[in-house]
C-alpha cells in the first residue's frame, strides 16, 4: 500500500460495519471518510465507496445499475486505477505530457491537492501547449482550494501564453469570471463572459463532444451570474440548455462520455433546485427535484431537497417520507443525516404522529450527540407520551452539555 493511502487510512482501520438497509449499508470507515472537512479524505472515501457499494450490491443479489449502464461501467473502471496511479506518481517526471496530464486529472478527482502541487512545481507552458497549460490550470486551481484566491496567481501565464482557440485558455477565463462574480462585480463579469461566448466557436478540440463539455462549463458560469442577479427565468433558461446538451452526451455509446452527461444532468438539477429553495421558488423546482431522484434513485441529497420542497409546501406527509429516506440513504454532507432525521421528526409532529417523530429525533441524536435542539424535542415528545426513562436520559444529556469543553473547536 502506498504511503499516501496508508497515512490517510490508518486512523480508520479498526472500525466495524454499520447497520442499515442493504442498499446503503457500508463500513463505518466510509462514514468517517465521507463525513470530513478534509477534501483529500472525502475524495478517497467517495472513490473507494463507489467500488465497495458495487461489490455489496453484487454479492447481495441486488442490482444497483444494469451492467450496460454508464454509471456501472464508469465506476467499475475507476476502481481499477490505483496501482497505475501510484506508479505514475512515483515516476511523474519521466512520463510523457499526455500521461502527466491524465494523472493530474485523476488526482484532481481524488482531491489530492497537495500531491498535485508537489508534482507540478516545474510545469511550464512551452509553444502554446494545451496539455501543459491544462496541468498548470489544475495546479493553480488546487493552490486556490488549499490557500484561497490569490489575485497575484499566474492565471495570466495561461491566458497570455496560449491562444483563445485553446480549451484551457477558455477554461481559465471562465474560472476568472467566477472569481469576479464572487466579488459582486457583475457588470464586469457579464462583459467578459460576453467576449468568452463570442470566442466559443473558434475553440480547437479533438472530438466534437469535448466542445459540448466546454459549452456545459460556459452555461454553468452563465447560470451562476444569473443566480447572482436573482433572475430565476434566466437561470432556468441556461439550465434547460445545459440539460439538453447533457442528455445528448448521456446517450453516447462511449460509457465515459455517457457518464459525463449523467453527472452534468445531476449538477444542473442540483443547481436549479438549490436556487429555487433559496429564492422561495419551491413550486417551480418541484418537478426538477422529482426528476433528480428518477435520474439517480440512490442520491440522498436529492431526497432531502424534495423533502425540503414539500415541507415548505406544508405537505408534511410527503416531507416526512423523503426526509426519512434521505437519512436512511446515508450522509450527503457533514451533518446531512441528523438534519434529515430532525426535519423528518418535525414533519411527523405536524401530522400528529408523535411516536414516529420521537423515533426520528432519537435517530438524529445518534449522529449529533451535542444537538440541544434535538434533545429539547425529545423531552417535549417523551413528556407527551409519558416515557419517563427517555425524559430523564435527555435531561441528563442536556445538563452534561454545560460541562463540555468546546475550546478545541
Amino acid at each position: 500500500m502506498n504511503n499516501i493511502m496508508f497515512n490517510i487510512m490508518k486512523p480508520y482501520f479498526n472500525l466495524q460495519h454499520s447497520e442499515g438497509p442493504i442498499h446503503c449499508k457500508r463500513p463505518l470507515i466510509f462514514n468517517k471518510l465521507i463525513n470530513t472537512d478534509k477534501p483529500e479524505i472525502y475524495g478517497l472515501g467517495m472513490w473507494m465507496f463507489s467500488g465497495f457499494r458495487e461489490n455489496l450490491i453484487s454479492e447481495s443479489g441486488l442490482s444497483e445499475y444494469p451492467q450496460n449502464d454508464p454509471r456501472h461501467l464508469a465506476k467499475h473502471k475507476r476502481t481499477n486505477d490505483w496501482d497505475v496511479l501510484i506508479y505514475n506518481i512515483d515516476n511523474f517526471n519521466d512520463l510523457s505530457i499526455n500521461i502527466q496530464f491524465s494523472t493530474i486529472q485523476l488526482l484532481v478527482g481524488l482531491c489530492f491537492y497537495k500531491e498535485i502541487n508537489n508534482l507540478t512545481r516545474n510545469i511550464q507552458i512551452i509553444s502554446n501547449d494545451n496539455l501543459a497549460s491544462g496541468i498548470l490550470y489544475y495546479k493553480l486551481l488546487c493552490e486556490e482550494l488549499l490557500n484561497g484566491y490569490n489575485k497575484k496567481s499566474s492565471y495570466g501565464e495561461i491566458i497570455n501564453n496560449t491562444s483563445k482557440t485553446q480549451p484551457f485558455n477558455f477554461k481559465t477565463r471562465l474560472w476568472l469570471v467566477k472569481k469576479i462574480i464572487s466579488t459582486e462585480n457583475l457588470n464586469k463579469a457579464s462583459s467578459i463572459l460576453d467576449d468568452i461566448n463570442k470566442d466559443f466557436n473558434g475553440i480547437n478540440v479533438t472530438e466534437p463532444k469535448d466542445k459540448e463539455s466546454l459549452k456545459l462549463a460556459l452555461l454553468r458560469t452563465q447560470m451562476y451570474l444569473s443566480e447572482k442577479k436573482n433572475n430565476f427565468s434566466e437561470v432556468e433558461n441556461y439550465f434547460q440548455n445545459g440539460m439538453e446538451i447533457s442528455k445528448y452526451l448521456y446517450q453516447d455509446s462511449d460509457p465515459t462520455t455517457s457518464f459525463i452527461g449523467l453527472e452534468a444532468q445531476q449538477r444542473f438539477l442540483d443547481r436549479i433546485i438549490q436556487f429555487g429553495l433559496t429564492t422561495n421558488n419551491h413550486n417551480s423546482v418541484l418537478d426538477y427535484a422529482i426528476q433528480q431522484i428518477q435520474l439517480d434513485p440512490y442520491n440522498a441529497k436529492a431526497y432531502y431537497q424534495l423533502g425540503n420542497i414539500y415541507f415548505h409546501k406544508k405537505d408534511y406527509n410527503q416531507s416526512s417520507k423523503y426526509f426519512s429516506t434521505a437519512a436512511d440513504f446515508g450522509p450527503f454532507a457533514s451533518m446531512g443525516t441528523p438534519i434529515s432525521w430532525f426535519y423528518a421528526g418535525i414533519s411527523y409532529e405536524k401530522i400528529g404522529n408523535l411516536e414516529m417523530a420521537l423515533n426520528s429525533y432519537l435517530e438524529a441524536i445518534k449522529f449529533d450527540p451535542f444537538g440541544k435542539s434535538i434533545l429539547d424535542r425529545i423531552i417535549v415528545l417523551a413528556e407527551k407520551l409519558n416515557i419517563n426513562p427517555i425524559i430523564n436520559w435527555a435531561k441528563e444529556r442536556i445538563l452534561s452539555l454545560r460541562s463540555v469543553d468546546f475550546s478545541y473547536a
